[in-house]
């Protein structure tokens, strides 16, 4: 019911107001006629009163009930401090568990005053959309009328309210009627039971007049059906019984009341079993900040000169995913970026050239521009680029992906350029008295011919490098460097020995029992006492596939590209005036095609070639990236693959909320 809230007669505004309010709503007006609450609630029966004052916003509209001493309005709340903070580039819980971005289309289940709508409004942007549903008129009223007239002091705060559509009803008759896969995100905050909230004087009043009808599994089947990505559940810590509501509990933080529960949609949600995709407890459990996970990383932003020094990222969240070539990096990588706050860098170093989409399986123009991705097209095939610039502008766009409160996710199957990044004080490519490109060659060697193989030619030469370890290959190049050795007739000699050039190198340590089965889950590789350190904060994921079954997919994968022009595309590079030998047409699929172009050899001969070779590199991927000691590595055969998935989803999701090193 309307009324005023003062006992002499209202003023015309008032009086105009409470009719304008009653035309919109359908409210009764109840004249106060100077009576108290409790006489006016006695008299009347009403639960609640809306009471039109005299005040300025936001205490101009106010809900008072019974035995209540204090009247509950609109105000942003905590919303206000959530946005800053975003702004600031710091991390929202939400908004983390979510993977919420830029044009995002949200549908909050249970809006009441809008603080959770208007996060969800802000990051999703004019380009993304919010519909908010509230069942209790009184919360609707105060919400809709409130959020035009409330003195906001921020901006971007006013225009996230205001862009949020606000519908009145119960979402359990709104959600069967949302189109199939309509929505990104739904959203429930279906209230704290009683006393779950010490202190919540807000809270009390509006469990009050809310409806009180309990989430029931029902409810998030029929979001699900609606959601193209996923159902986030704000529940209270105590007494959820997740299993029931088929959600996976997230972000159980200590001293918190609530925590997210949350289940995953769309296609590919769920395995072979029906059960929810990811199905499991991704425990926090030891960050009792809550917030904070991007903490430093957002004030890379105001640093002066960041850009330019490296050690500003000691400590610095890193995700690497790696595994041979056609294993799935590409798919896996793009399951995290949508269901984690994280960019792409790429790490494969044909993909940062134009025009080779088809032969480097580049990710599709429209994916990119939903997910980030770095360093991809960023030189022309005629164009030289080398891994000292290619350090650089990975750190680079490090650097900007924290600043925006996110996380980076380095993927790839070049290992000097990981290396490089996830190593990087172990590849100074710009140490006063050195030549960048001579040391490039040398670290370009020791990844075609393997790091023990150099480490024993130099062993030969120089006598101090028996005390360096066989991997260390940082050390095996300044002492080489000392003497003035150069890298050029190394490279000869080891290419008459009959390692290969070209970007194909031979398997460092040799056979090829490394590559022989699945990978032990999780494991590394070298001695602890040995172990290279990275500074960065680092989550090092690897995923590998038995050898017979991996030659079948490069199989496939060959004759698919090939199916899609690839022979064409190499053309295209050709007539463009490339050169044969540059360094872009010497990547795998084009080196073999460039002789079937100018007539030399048969296209069957050509992709029984590719094939070969592909294995090969493959090979010598693994056998590279085995050498490494933080990756930990799972099997990717099909059988196995939903329980590595899991896995890997549950350690992202650790790694994002702890702040605990994942190595």
């Amino acid at each position: 019911m309307l009324t005023t809230s003062l006992r002499e007669p209202p003023s015309p505004e008032v009086r105009e107001r409470l009719s304008r309010l009653a035309d919109s709503y359908g409210l009764p007006v109840v004249p106060r006629r100077g009576r108290p609450w409790a006489r006016l609630f006695a008299e009347t029966g009403a639960r609640w009163f809306l009471a039109v004052t005299e005040s300025p916003p936001p205490h101009d509209l106010l809900l008072v009930l019974p035995d209540l001493p204090y009247p509950l309005f609109f105000h942003p709340g905590m919303a206000l401090r959530r946005i800053k903070a975003l702004r600031e580039g710091k991390s929202d819980l939400m908004v983390q568990v979510s993977s919420a971005r830029s044009g995002d289309v949200v549908f909050d289940a249970t809006l009441g005053l809008g603080g959770d709508a208007a996060v969800w409004s802000f990051v999703v942007g004019e380009s993304g959309a919010v519909t908010g549903v509230e069942g209790s008129l009184p919360i609707y009223v105060l919400f809709r009328e409130g959020r035009t007239v409330y003195p906001f002091p921020d901006e971007d705060v006013r225009r996230a309210y205001l862009r949020i559509d606000a519908r009145l009803g119960d979402f359990r008759d709104v959600l069967p009627g949302l189109p199939p896969a309509s929505v990104d995100v739904v959203f429930f905050d279906p209230m704290f039971p009683a006393g779950s909230v010490p202190g919540s004087s807000t809270m009390a009043a509006v469990r009050r007049v809310a409806l009180d009808s309990p989430l029931r599994r029902e409810d998030v089947e029929a979001a699900c059906r609606a959601a193209r990505r996923l159902v986030l559940v704000k529940t209270s810590v105590r007494g959820t019984d997740f299993a029931s509501l088929g959600l996976v509990p997230l972000l159980r933080r200590q001293g918190a009341s609530f925590t997210y529960g949350l289940r995953e949609c769309g296609p590919g949600a769920h395995g072979r079993d029906g059960s929810s995709r990811g199905e499991g407890v991704y425990e926090c459990g030891g960050n009792p900040r809550g917030e904070g996970v991007y903490e430093r990383e957002g004030r890379l932003r105001g640093e002066e000169g960041a850009a330019e020094k490296a050690d500003d990222l000691a400590g610095a969240p890193l995700i690497a995913l790696v595994g041979p070539t056609a294993v799935g990096k590409t798919a896996l990588s793009l399951e995290l970026a949508e269901r984690f706050p994280l960019e792409i860098v790429n790490a494969d170093a044909m993909q940062v050239y134009r025009g080779m989409e088809i032969g480097t399986d580049k990710v599709a123009p429209e994916i990119r521009r939903r997910i980030p991705h770095h360093l991809l097209d960023i030189r022309d095939p005629w164009e030289s680029f080398s891994v000292a610039e290619y350090q650089k502008l990975a750190l680079q766009a490090i650097r900007e992906i924290l600043a925006r409160g996110r996380i980076p996710l380095l993927v790839g199957g070049t290992g000097l350029y990981v290396n490089a990044v996830v190593y990087y004080p172990d590849y100074d490519f710009s140490s006063p008295g050195r030549d960048p490109a001579r040391r490039e060659r040398w670290y370009a060697l020791a990844e075609k011919v393997g790091p023990e193989r150099l480490w024993e030619r130099a062993r030969a030469l120089v006598p101090e490098v028996a005390s360096v370890h066989p991997r260390d290959v940082r050390r095996t190049v300044r002492a080489l460097e000392r003497l003035g050795i150069s890298p050029e007739g190394w490279e000869a000699e080891f290419s008459a020995s009959g390692a290969p050039t070209g970007g194909q190198p031979v398997e460092p340590g040799g056979g090829d029992s490394a590559f022989a089965g699945s990978a032990p889950r999780g494991e590394g590789s070298l001695p602890p006492k040995k172990r290279r350190q990275s500074p960065f904060r680092l989550l090092f994921l690897g995923i590998t596939m038995e050898r017979t079954r991996l030659y079948r997919r490069i199989e496939a994968r060959v004759d698919e590209q090939i199916a899609r022009g690839l022979l064409e595309e190499a053309r295209s590079l050709l007539e463009a005036g490339l050169d044969a030998e540059a360094t872009a047409l010497q990547a795998l699929g084009y080196k073999e095609l460039v002789p079937v172009l100018r007539g030399e050899t048969t296209l069957e001969e050509a992709v029984r070639l590719i094939k070969r070779r592909t294995k090969q590199y493959a090979k010598r991927q693994l056998s590279w990236f085995r050498g490494l000691p933080d990756v930990r590595w799972f099997p990717w055969e099909e059988e196995v693959r939903e329980e590595s998935r899991k896995e890997i989803f549950a350690l992202v999701a650790g790694f994002f909320c702890t702040g605990a090193n994942s190595t």
